[in-house]
């Protein structure tokens, strides 16, 4: 009985040590995120340029083949609407169904749907033309901040934040996270490749994005422990 009187004190510190390590990556990914997209916002309207918007082409020029260009394609489909919309739908079908889990149900399309709504504002609100030469062919709407990125961000995070509540096991979370940590960059990368975004195009949707999400997963957390208490 010693013994585990001693090692529960010793467990309940290493959890604790471990949400507060959760935390502070969290709040520091919040933060940075949020001060990358104010920092490159505030020069869009200055009408400043990015010297690196010309270095990100450059390096795409050169890389640049027929291979490369339909691998491009695939992850640039891999965040646009017509693969996100019917993942989410499927994600959503998932918990509704199999998982039998209400607010899983509930934050997905809540972050998918905010998430869209604020890309779309900021959109109209920057106005950003796109860059003049795409490889292939134009894409509509503004620059400002990349669409694909940004839901990038948010569907593939959200699917990071739902992984790591369920797999256990520390090794296939490593892989895991760093797979789709993957796509998400080599979608951003994509839209730069295909000359339809900026570099600071796409590090703005990266940083609000994961910032966005951060802030929703609050909230509806927040939301969800309210409502459990007053079920109670």
């Amino acid at each position: 009985m010693l013994k585990n009187g001693n090692e529960n004190p010793g467990r309940l510190l290493k959890i604790l040590a471990l949400l507060t390590s959760e935390v502070v990556i969290l709040m520091a990914l919040f933060f940075t995120g949020l001060i990358t997209f104010l920092l490159l916002a505030g020069d869009i309207l200055s009408g400043n340029n990015y010297a690196f918007d010309a270095f990100a082409f450059q390096i795409a020029t050169s890389l640049a083949g027929n291979i490369q260009t339909k691998i491009m394609l695939i992850f640039s489909f891999l965040g646009s609407q017509f693969f996100l919309v019917p993942a989410i739908i499927l994600l959503i079908v998932w918990f509704i169904f199999f998982q039998k889990k209400k607010w899983f149900s509930i934050k997905i399309p809540a972050v998918a749907i905010t998430s869209l709504l604020l890309m779309m504002s900021l959109k109209l609100f920057f106005q950003r033309p796109r860059p003049l030469n795409p490889l292939l062919e134009q894409a509509a709407g503004f620059s400002f901040p990349s669409g694909h990125s940004m839901m990038s961000a948010t569907f593939y995070g959200l699917l990071l934040y739902i992984l790591f509540l369920h797999v256990k096991n520390t090794w296939w979370w490593i892989l895991i996270a760093l797979s789709l940590t993957s796509i998400i960059v080599l979608v951003g990368f994509s839209r730069i490749y295909l000359r339809v975004h900026y570099a600071s195009d796409v590090i703005a949707g990266f940083s609000l994005g994961i910032t966005w999400l951060i802030l929703s997963l609050f909230i509806l957390t927040k939301i969800e422990k309210r409502s459990v208490k007053k079920i109670i």
